[in-house]
């Protein structure tokens, strides 16, 4: 019987013979590289499965833990990475996986030709006005550990208005602790900052090059239900 360690590299075996032989290949993050198919499905494969190309993934579901996602699971066994270590986000691996994800983000929105994106609305809002603050110039308020860690909007000192970010990591998510609104350059509905901005019913979009365009003191109108965003006049 063969052991589960057998089993594990068997399987990452499959998915590198598999990427070398595909047209799509891999994709190359500093000195890692992933399996295109597999995490162009982590990144954008459960918002629309028409974006991405035909898969089956070769790990089965509950590899690494109970219902774990089996794309995540060859993206890290494809890079050639340790399964002990899928869900450690602190390592110089899981940080270039994730930026890879936000590229394909990227390319997927180019590709598409979708300007104006909205990828979280939690409280269905029609409109919204607001000033710019860019990610360098938020309040020092914003990164204290006091308003980091409360979700009590009473108890959080914010700055009312409009973030605009380069990208959804997981490093601008306090910026959903402190804006009516975000506007990213990349990222999808799965980013981390956009589902830490739907836990704390922020509305998050995605411009492309929104940091030459809005850039503070500029105010903005933007109207979610025609996808448009102006410049006020002031």
């Amino acid at each position: 019987m063969k052991s589960r360690e057998q089993i594990i590299e068997e399987i990452r075996q499959d998915i590198i013979d598999f990427a070398n032989n595909d047209t799509d290949g891999w994709v190359i993050q500093g000195e890692y590289k992933f399996p295109r198919r597999a995490i162009t499905l982590c990144a954008v494969g459960y918002v629309n499965r028409d974006l991405v190309p035909e898969y089956q993934a070769f790990s089965p579901c509950g590899l690494k833990m109970i219902n774990d996602n089996q794309y995540h699971s060859d993206v890290w066994l494809g890079a050639g990475f340790d399964l002990d270590d899928a869900y450690n986000h602190s390592t110089p691996q899981s940080d270039a996986m994730y930026d890879a994800m936000e590229i394909i983000r990227d390319e997927v929105a180019k590709s598409t030709r979708l300007d104006f994106v909205l990828l979280a609305n939690p409280k269905k809002a029609k409109q919204l006005h607001g000033m710019v603050f860019e990610h360098n110039t938020l309040p020092a308020d914003c990164w204290s550990s006091n308003n980091i860690h409360s979700r009590d909007r009473k108890e959080r000192k914010r700055r009312k208005g409009i973030i605009v970010i380069p990208h959804a990591g997981i490093e601008y998510s306090v910026a959903a602790r402190c804006a009516d609104l975000i506007i990213t350059e990349t990222g999808g509905k799965l980013s981390h900052l956009v589902t830490v901005s739907r836990e704390m019913s922020v509305p998050v979009i995605r411009i492309a090059d929104a940091c030459s365009k809005y850039h503070w003191p500029k105010r903005l109108s933007v109207d979610f239900e025609n996808n448009t965003i102006e410049v006020e006049m002031y």
